[in-house]
């Protein structure tokens, strides 16, 4: 008996040592975002904004600070051990929610950077990842009304469900998967500061294109549409067609639903795929009153399949003649044939695109208005 209860004290010991006490708490720094930025010369430059708690003297409570720090060094490495020296507590990268790099650290190359947080055995793989043009100190001073960090608010702008046709926004571990997958290419979300009537607002800005960890492209908010329905990304959103009835208004679809099947077939020369998209959608606004009958439908079905299939073919002959490959087919392609020795299969694919629209909500009115 004498033993057991020695025992049940150790293992209680164990499991609650795992915990920060509030003295522990108190002398901890926690990032909440980093940026990473590089100099002229290619050297690193780190961005921290961090959270520090800490106890009033005045009226004995809990309270938090906001700190902003910036750190240069010959690599990644030597910039965290300098950040390490000029501060008085340890960091602790568990709650940070956002890694962002700046343009001129994605054009530079951020494989180096990669690697080092896939190693740091402190860091979390859950983080977001994006790119953000323009000055990093100017984000990190931005006045945030929703939320007084930016990280936090961020995190919080990539987590919600998609309400627009955009892709999803990758997460630190599914970055570090996809850059060598397939091409060795990978879409990561873009950030930009707007300007709105009293202040300036950061807001999502398509989306950076890089292959071997160096930005090459950069797809446009026009452009996230069409990409999103090629690789079955597509959500929730709306449809800008032509108006089936007056040639210089348009018709507004709702996404409510959208499933991409994709065939890929070799013949030893030539890789052929198939994209056939599947949408429902329902009529949410128009500029210019129409009759609903089933010539209608059926001219509004026309609109949206030559619509789409222009804008996929447009933004796949653009990729296509880069030779950089966006759209996973490389990826697919080895899992299809895998002793089949090609590279960059883009080059050599022909794309079909085939449209089934289905439209809801207003197939039995006939006066919508």
């Amino acid at each position: 008996m004498k033993k057991l209860m020695i025992i049940i004290v150790l293992m209680s010991t164990l499991l609650m040592g795992g915990c920060y006490s509030y003295n522990d708490i108190n002398r901890m720094l926690f990032p909440t975002a980093i940026i990473v930025d590089v100099d002229e010369e290619g050297n690193p430059i780190l961005y921290l904004e961090v959270f520090h708690a800490f106890r009033s003297n005045q009226d004995n409570t809990e309270s938090g600070q906001r700190i902003l720090l910036r750190q240069e060094g010959a690599t990644i490495t030597d910039v965290a051990q300098k950040l390490e020296e000029v501060a008085a507590h340890q960091y602790s990268y568990t709650q940070n929610k956002a890694w962002i790099f700046t343009e001129r650290a994605a054009h530079y190359g951020i494989g180096d950077f990669l690697d080092y947080m896939h190693r740091h055995q402190d860091a979390l793989l859950r983080p977001y990842v994006a790119v953000y043009f323009g000055d990093p100190v100017a984000l990190l001073n931005l006045e945030l009304k929703q939320n007084e960090y930016l990280g936090l608010f961020l995190f919080d702008l990539f987590d919600r469900p998609l309400r627009r046709l955009t892709v999803d926004h990758k997460k630190l571990y599914e970055v570090l998967n996809q850059r060598r997958m397939g091409g060795n290419v990978m879409v990561m979300t873009a950030l930009q500061l707007e300007k709105h009537l009293e202040d300036d607002k950061v807001s999502k800005y398509g989306a950076a294109v890089f292959r071997d960890d160096k930005m090459v492209s950069k797809i446009g908010l026009t452009e996230m549409q069409s990409y999103s329905f090629l690789v079955d990304e597509a959500r929730a959103g709306r449809l800008n067609i032509p108006h089936p009835q007056y040639e210089d208004k348009l018709l507004t679809l709702g996404i409510l639903k959208s499933k991409t099947v994709t065939e890929l077939t070799y013949d030893g020369e030539k890789v052929y795929l198939k994209k056939q998209m599947n949408i429902r959608t329902t009529i949410t606004g128009a500029e210019q009153s129409l009759i609903l009958d089933e010539k209608i439908i059926d001219e509004i079905k026309k609109n949206t399949a030559e619509k789409m299939k222009k804008e996929t073919h447009e933004l796949f002959d653009r990729y296509q003649e880069m030779g950089v490959d966006i759209f996973r087919i490389q990826e697919s392609f080895d899992r299809r044939y895998p002793r089949a020795d090609v590279k960059n299969v883009i080059t050599i694919t022909e794309l079909e695109v085939e449209v089934n629209q289905h439209n809801e909500g207003s197939m039995n009115t006939y006066d919508f208005r």
